[in-house]
């Protein structure tokens, strides 16, 4: 799986320019809708795809050849999810350690940041830069078109318009890392959200979906 062209250096963590390098692949994910399509998300962050099962492997280099992604801070910066929308096709998602958030409405790897909303204060210099956050991963909602959510260092966030922009949940949702990030709806107004670590599994059931409500007026929430 080689680069697309000359793969040129990105930001080390000292501010030193490093080559990008080939590590490792990270995931796999199948096209939901054609079989013998599939994407493979690898370190250094790169986006690769097959027509033909796998024999043969093409990067999506708009990801890598952003300035954003290249101005990012580089050591992990792996690119471990690759997640698909259920109502659209065309739109994925991905997540980069030490980058963030992005996703490509055309499925041909021109990928925007979505990091909008998302704050990382003593990680980063600017604690809401366009990118650099370390998200851990991503889920969508099965049935709420465009509800994503997303986890990263400390925080579980949540978009309703396929991250442009993200919400902080309720703090009980709060999380320094997982492995596993899984969104479950049990009704129309609540959802279950999973998130599995490679110790314990922690399973929180929020109302709206997490978000918190504003109290009415002349009520206390007390009886």
């Amino acid at each position: 799986m080689p680069y697309d062209g000359v793969p040129g250096t990105h930001i080390w963590y000292d501010g030193t320019q490093h080559p990008w390098e080939f590590l490792r692949v990270w995931q796999l994910q199948p096209s939901l809708t054609d079989p013998d399509t599939v994407y493979a998300g690898v370190e250094d962050a790169g986006l690769f795809r097959s027509t033909d099962g796998g024999q043969n492997w093409q990067e999506l280099p708009g990801l890598r050849a952003a300035r954003a992604i290249s101005g990012s801070l580089g050591r992990g910066m792996c690119l471990h999810t690759i997640l698909f929308d259920p109502t659209n096709p065309l739109r994925i998602f991905v997540a980069i350690s030490s980058a963030g958030a992005f996703r490509t409405d055309d499925a041909r790897g021109d990928l925007a940041t979505i990091n909008q909303g998302l704050v990382s204060p003593g990680e980063l210099p600017d604690k809401t830069a366009e990118v650099g956050h370390c998200v851990h991963n991503l889920a969508t909602h099965p049935s709420r078109r465009a509800c994503l959510f997303m986890q990263k260092h400390w925080d579980v966030m949540r978009s309703d318009n396929a991250g442009d922009s993200c919400m902080k949940l309720a703090a009980t949702c709060q999380a320094t890392s997982a492995s596993r990030l899984r969104c479950m709806p049990t009704n129309r107004t609540r959802s279950t959200l999973s998130r599995s670590k490679a110790t314990r599994s922690i399973i929180r059931r929020m109302a709206n979906c997490g978000i918190p409500q504003p109290q009415r007026r002349g009520t206390s929430g007390k009886r």
